[in-house]
């Protein structure tokens, strides 16, 4: 069923969950249970339909699987239709997309007033605090007591070292001396937020995409130092966007890398497996007992989709 963290909504979610289990008990009955056999099959969702439990719920669906031995239910990330099934097995289909593209990824929302750093999945992003992470362009490039006489300083970074550079002013042209100086400490700025991030990604693999103005990607680009760091980015300003909305435009970036680095496994798969090299296999039991350390067996972790085609 699908839930609701907050709002008028959230109210109803009691009322559906009992009209839902109510229409569980008629199925058993109608499937050749007797009512108190069904009633007491049922009687652990009962169990979880409190105030606490429904107040605490803080996501979008609600799987619960009930047998004779069996009682388990899942607070999950993905909305669900309302769906009652009483058969011989789980029905975990709905389950189906959590396992499929979940992929994490990073996105960097870069401005000049305000840099913000989150870690995604499909359903979910979070902003990240990063120690060092300068927040702005003026934190990063700091007025000393030269000011007035029209110095900068870029701010100093942990272990870092300090450099002087004339204020910048207006524009006056394409490449003009005060032009050339303000792109000069965009890319000094860059290079310190670059040089945060080196000690938060270390060893990390997962795609990171840039949000902001066109004309400082391609300057951040150029102080990046990050491998996995994508082609694509969000252009525009980030500030007026939420996290939520930085979100719905960053996923399609990402579900597309994740859907082409998919679909090479699993053509590296199909390879390894019709050319009978003993490389590759679709045997479950095989590649979870296999005992011959000395072989190197392939595990394609393939699209749910794909999968369903073995089996």
């Amino acid at each position: 069923m699908p839930t609701h963290p907050a709002g008028p909504e959230m109210r109803q979610d009691p009322i559906r969950f009992k009209n839902l289990v109510k229409e569980a008990e008629t199925r058993l009955i109608d499937a050749g249970l007797e009512q108190k056999e069904a009633i007491a099959l049922l009687e652990k969702s009962h169990e979880i339909d409190t105030q606490e439990f429904w107040e605490q719920m803080g996501e979008q669906g609600l799987a619960i699987f009930i047998s004779e031995n069996i009682f388990r239910y899942y607070i999950l990330p993905i909305d669900f239709q309302e769906l009652v099934v009483v058969t011989d097995r789980f029905h975990i289909k709905p389950l189906l997309p959590i396992l499929n593209g979940n992929g994490r990824f990073y996105m960097l929302a870069l401005s000049q007033k305000a840099v913000r750093f989150f870690e995604g999945t499909r359903y979910s992003v979070n902003e990240v605090e990063v120690e060092n992470l300068p927040k702005s362009l003026d934190e990063a490039l700091q007025k000393d007591d030269t000011a007035k006489e029209g110095q900068f300083r870029i701010a100093t970074s942990k272990g870092g070292t300090t450099n002087s550079f004339s204020q910048p002013g207006t524009f006056h042209g394409q490449g003009s001396p005060d032009r050339d100086k303000h792109q000069e400490d965009i890319v000094q700025f860059f290079q310190i937020i670059d040089g945060a991030l080196h000690e938060k990604l270390r060893e990390q693999k997962a795609p990171l995409v840039l949000a902001g103005v066109e004309y400082l990607l391609p300057l951040y680009k150029q102080a990046n130092t990050y491998q996995h760091l994508m082609d694509e980015a969000i252009t525009g300003n980030p500030e007026i966007l939420s996290a939520q909305e930085l979100h719905n435009e960053t996923w399609p970036i990402v579900e597309a890398d994740f859907q082409k680095s998919q679909q090479g496994f699993l053509e590296q798969f199909h390879e390894l497996f019709g050319g009978d090299t003993g490389k590759a296999s679709n045997n479950l039991q095989e590649i979870v007992y296999t005992q011959d350390c000395c072989s190197f067996l392939l595990i394609c972790i393939l699209s749910i989709k794909d999968i369903l085609k073995f089996i």
